[in-house]
């Protein structure tokens, strides 16, 4: 402390900032701080919180191109895997299809790498990623417009043979108070396959016969009963 114009007392010692003589240099610890590092080198003129809000803006829209493109690149591809492994489906056949969507696979991939390879595109560069990730999978699925015209028209037409509605009406006329109907429509999916090398070496239904439960259970029960006989 002061007294007249001399010092009597020590003060108690400034922080190791302020307690610093001009030209001494920075503080001892600060000496092995390291620099905090810089993530992306753009410079530009600040004014208000703009240039804070246009750099969140800037974050924002990458996690959501990334994670964009990631899906679409991801769904495109399993349907291009599909076509490859799946000679049936209508993709494979048709080579145009086939090359268009090949492309549009290639492309969202590229933009996956490219934004995980630079993180610090401008805004206005995002903004023209952006297109490319929604406007690929968009115009695929315009051209694929021919494609699936095709199988519509494959199935137009009155179907008959199935499960319909005069069948539930029928069913309801038979039914009692109190009790509960079931009427299931069954697609058996074992024998595709041998269905299909049947088609393709040019094979025919001659006729289908459908056993009756009983006779069923009978033939299995012969089975189990030669099964005990055999131990």
């Amino acid at each position: 402390m002061l007294r007249d114009g001399e010092l009597t007392t020590p003060g108690p010692r400034l922080g190791p900032t302020l307690d610093l003589s001009p030209g001494a240099g920075p503080p001892p610890g600060d000496a092995a701080r390291e620099p905090t590092p810089r993530l992306c080198g753009h410079r530009g003129m600040v004014e208000g919180s703009a240039a804070n809000l246009q750099g969140q803006t800037r974050l924002l829209l990458l996690g959501r191109l990334r994670a964009s493109a990631a899906v679409i690149f991801f769904g495109m591809g399993v349907m291009l895997l599909w076509a490859f492994v799946y000679s049936e489906a209508p993709l494979a056949q048709d080579g145009l299809q086939l090359a268009v969507h090949s492309s549009a696979v290639l492309i969202e991939g590229g933009v996956v790498l490219l934004l995980l390879r630079f993180p610090c595109l401008t805004l206005r560069a995002l903004r023209v990623v952006e297109l490319v990730v929604f406007g690929v999978p968009a115009a695929r699925f315009l051209a694929m417009g021919p494609l699936v015209a095709e199988a519509l028209v494959k199935i137009n037409g009155e179907l008959t043979g199935l499960l319909s509605e005069a069948d539930l009406l029928m069913l309801a006329e038979d039914m009692e108070n109190n009790t509960t109907d079931v009427a299931m429509l069954v697609e058996h999916l074992w024998p595709t396959r041998f269905a299909q090398a049947v088609r393709k070496a040019n094979g025919e239904l001659v006729t289908s016969v459908r056993i009756p439960h009983g006779v069923i259970e009978a033939a299995r029960q012969s089975l189990l009963d030669a099964a005990k006989r055999a131990r």
